[in-house]
């Protein structure tokens, strides 16, 4: 991540690859110049003063752009271009959103920018000097919000993309491409973010439990795996008492505590039989909920096992 600098990344010869980039609140995101290129994917390049990307080429070269963010900047790319020879930018895959002026502006000497499976929206100049070819969009990506670029759930950008060259993961390594809106098979996303659908359900850690008779206990976290609509109840218990008991007995999740843990204690219970080891369950269930959809989830079970700690003595065997 770089900030609060007059360019965030500067490139005049060689050809990197560059994944993952965040510049904001800087002069320039990113000036490529003279005879620098190289490929960008996952970037987030927001809040600049002036441009997101500047290319000021001046000899023959080849840059693409897949699967980046480019947001709030003055303007979102200047290509201003001299020399000889073509220089090339592609776009794919990428949000240009929210620019001062201009979302594109392509002009000089050899410049020759294409963009396709790219949306341009809110951008009050437009583009000029770019060529725009198929699967292109102009609509608002519904970011998660104004400090997120994350998308939504009902984002247009989900599974809008295509799959030529581009990244096996995005900007937090979440894996591409998902099937984010369930219509079709996984497919790429626009942008620096892959939509990661998370379906509903119960996470207790750890996944193996051990108790022992002497009042030995285990610590569990238990939280929601993703955001209910309305109040989830858990009640907690075992399948045998009187191997081991759980406290707090209840848990409760709503909207703003689904994904803080809370915690259970499960403690072995004391019996007088050299029995070994005996295996139970912590069980966890939600049916109790308001929320619809968490209320049907199956009970969730957890391995435990209560470790014995009673010996058998001596046996005599007097004769009469």
């Amino acid at each position: 991540t770089i900030h609060d600098s007059s360019t965030g990344l500067h490139i005049t010869d060689g050809s990197p690859l560059v994944d993952g980039l965040h510049v904001y609140d800087s002069y320039y995101g990113v000036n490529i110049a003279a005879s620098g290129e190289g490929t960008f994917t996952n970037c987030l390049i927001h809040d600049n003063y002036y441009y997101g990307f500047y290319f000021t080429n001046s000899s023959a070269v080849q840059t693409t752009i897949a699967n980046c963010t480019i947001d709030n900047n003055d303007w979102g790319i200047r290509v201003y271009t001299s020399g000889s020879g073509t220089k090339s930018l592609k776009l794919v895959n990428s949000i240009i959103t929210n620019s001062g002026d201009y979302g594109v502006y392509s002009s000089g000497t050899g410049a020759t920018t294409h963009a396709k499976y790219t949306n341009f929206w809110n951008n009050p100049d437009g583009n000029y000097g770019l060529t725009e070819g198929s699967g292109n969009k102009s609509t608002n990506p519904l970011f998660v919000s104004s400090s997120s670029y994350a998308l939504q759930e009902s984002s247009p950008m989900v599974d809008a993309g295509t799959s030529t060259n581009e990244p096996d993961h995005d900007i937090l390594g979440i894996e591409r491409p998902q099937d984010g809106d369930l219509l079709h098979d996984a497919e790429f996303d626009l942008g620096a973010y892959e939509f990661e659908r998370v379906f509903p359900g119960i996470s207790a850690s750890p996944d193996q439990l051990t108790t022992t008779e002497g009042g030995g206990y285990t610590t569990v976290a238990i939280v929601l795996d993703s955001e209910p609509e309305a109040d989830v109840y858990l009640d907690i218990s075992t399948s045998d008492e009187t191997e081991g008991t759980a406290d707090p007995t209840l848990l409760g999740f709503n909207l703003t505590n689904w994904d803080v843990e809370q915690y259970i204690v499960l403690t072995g219970v004391d019996d007088d039989l050299d029995d070994g080891d005996k295996s139970y369950q912590l069980q966890i269930d939600p049916t109790g909920s308001v929320d619809l959809v968490y209320k049907v989830l199956s009970t969730v079970t957890v391995d435990a096992t209560n470790g014995d700690d009673d010996e058998t003595g001596l046996i005599f065997d007097y004769e009469a």
